[in-house]
């Protein structure tokens, strides 16, 4: 029950989060148009690919080792924060020499928003990094918390730079910074409450935590490519106002896969903390779960999607209110594939190297498949990369449901679809919900 209370705790903020993300969105939309929209996309996912790059794991290294007590939390944690100031300043550093040719590349020559990214790099990685960490610590409180402070700060600044005074896609970069700022000024501030850590290195600890960390590492970048290589692609095939257009869909497309998140955020540290037959036996009972509500909530989209992005987004993101219902079938693909490859990773000993081969044959996938549909289809290009979405997660889940089968013995069935006994236990939720409503009521 408790797990079933964590996953509800971290939906309910997931929830909130995404609407005040849907509603950031918007404002950008509305406000800076599909091309301005296009260069902030593009800055905003190359943020998070240079975290993804150079985290090497240490997050989820923190959880797997404090879950199975391996090591202290106090030492994880310092070494986080040591690790994140030395790699950070060397990145911001790269980042600020390079920024010229990064911003001529991708940001249509706007080398101040790389210089301003290069300034919150090391902040942003201790921030990260710790609320990974607080997931291992069983801290959904810190980690919810944190998950909201980005999103609500940046509406007020957006809300009051565009909608107030008319700004411009420098504006919203503004805002994007100072709330990475506060957010990560105030997770740290109550790590420091909680384990008064100190810049100390644990050698011994960091070498426990690279082993695995590594190789989590690599799954991740394999994960990063799968699922931004396509933006890069398009913009290097086409305009920033064709990225915008797609920076619509991702928007509309994170309304489905943050019920995913809700579950994988829980899960990672549940199974970190179980063993043999149990982890095979977990895994497969939430991605059936996961798959059915996933696809409950992808017909939910394809019929009032169209009609949300024309109501909320407005008559310039027609083009994307008509192609985004070609990258549900890939949504659902990757909700199973995130489940599933939490079976390789979280073992008492992890075998990471299959869900990375698994991934990187459908990053290879992806790239070739984009680059046959892109020049095919040179006046829909939108549909050219839904399409190879599709295949390519659909080939990384096969792979990663064959290599789970054999090592787990675990049908087909009992891995991806729904069962009486799940359908019960929602019914008894439900039941339980509506009885709690029925005695406020009455009480009232």
């Amino acid at each position: 029950m408790k797990f079933v209370k964590n996953i509800l705790s971290v939906f309910t903020y997931q929830v909130f989060e995404k609407v005040i993300r849907q509603i950031n969105a918007i404002i950008l939309a509305r406000f800076l148009g599909p091309s301005s929209l296009g260069i902030y996309t593009l800055f905003f996912k190359m943020a998070q690919n240079i975290f993804t790059f150079s985290e090497f794991g240490i997050g989820s290294a923190g959880i797997f080792h404090i879950r199975r007590k391996l090591s202290k939390q106090k030492s994880i944690i310092e070494n986080a924060i040591v690790f994140s100031i030395v790699v950070g300043l060397l990145l911001a550093m790269l980042l600020f020499i390079f920024k010229d040719t990064v911003s001529t590349h991708l940001l249509d020559g706007h080398s101040s928003f790389v210089f301003l990214l290069s300034i919150v790099v090391p902040l942003t990685m201790i921030s990260s990094i710790l609320s990974v960490i607080s997931r291992g610590i069983v801290r959904f409180d810190i980690f919810n918390i944190f998950t909201i402070i980005k999103p609500t700060i940046f509406f007020i600044l957006i809300s009051i730079l565009l909608i107030q005074f008319d700004g411009t896609v420098l504006s919203a970069v503004y805002a994007q910074i100072i709330s990475i700022l506060i957010a990560g000024f105030w997770i740290v501030l109550k790590y420091f409450n909680l384990y008064k850590f100190k810049l100390r290195f644990h050698f011994k600890t960091f070498l426990m935590s690279i082993r695995y960390g590594f190789k989590e590492h690599l799954l991740k970048i394999n994960l990063m490519l799968l699922s931004s290589i396509q933006i890069y692609m398009l913009r290097y095939y086409t305009t920033a106002e064709m990225v915008g257009q797609y920076g619509v869909i991702l928007s509309i497309i994170g309304i489905v896969t943050f019920i995913k998140k809700s579950i994988s955020f829980v899960l990672t540290p549940k199974v970190s903390s179980q063993t043999g037959l149990d982890v095979h036996k977990t895994i497969a009972k939430v991605t059936r779960n996961t798959l059915f509500v996933t696809i409950i909530a992808s017909c939910i989209i394809y019929f009032v999607g169209t009609f949300y992005i024309f109501i909320f987004y407005g008559d310039k993101y027609t083009y994307a209110s008509e192609k985004f219902m070609w990258f549900i079938p890939g949504v659902i693909f990757h909700s199973a594939c995130v489940m599933l490859h939490r079976d390789f990773t979280s073992r008492e000993k992890p075998v990471q190297y299959k869900p990375v081969l698994a991934y990187f044959v459908g990053f290879l996938f992806i790239i070739f498949l984009s680059f046959i549909f892109l020049n095919l289809y040179t006046d829909d290009p939108l549909k050219a990369i839904a399409i190879a979405f599709n295949i390519s997660y659909f080939i990384s889940l096969f792979i990663l449901f064959y290599m789970f089968k054999m090592d787990s013995g675990i049908s087909f069935y009992e891995t991806f679809i729904i069962q009486k006994k799940d359908i019960t236990f929602y019914k008894d939720q439900i039941t339980i919900v509506l009885n709690k409503l029925h005695l406020k009521i009455k009480y009232k």
